[in-house]
């Protein structure tokens, strides 16, 4: 563990999926990702939580603000969280999916 200047701990890791333990219900949208229409609006009228959030295995959960790419993780100065809990997990897996099914968030294509 590394110590930032404030007095924070910080770890860098890498959070491996794996499709296999995932709950029968989520198993199709495992690797997918879903994305925000209103974050694309450039007439911007709406606010939108930018955020990032990834749940693991049905039993963590990540939010962070970083973007997921090795430019922003190496110059950016970003925070996430990664909870180990199982309820917390269970519940955000519950909301994201209401989203989709609502098609409040499409499946980024590609």
């Amino acid at each position: 563990m590394q110590q930032a200047d404030e007095g924070f701990g910080v770890e860098r890791r890498r959070i491996r999926i794996n499709p296999r333990r995932s709950s029968a219900a989520n198993r199709g949208n495992a690797s997918r990702v879903f994305y925000d229409p209103r974050s694309l609006d450039p007439d911007g009228g709406v606010g939108v939580l930018h955020a990032k959030a990834v749940v693991v295995d049905d039993e963590a959960a990540f939010v962070t603000s970083t973007n997921l790419t090795e430019a922003a993780l190496d110059r950016n100065i970003e925070i996430g969280l990664l909870v180990r809990d199982r309820t917390l997990a269970a519940t955000m897996t519950r909301h994201f999916t209401t989203l989709i099914e609502r098609s409040r968030l499409p499946a980024l294509s590609g």
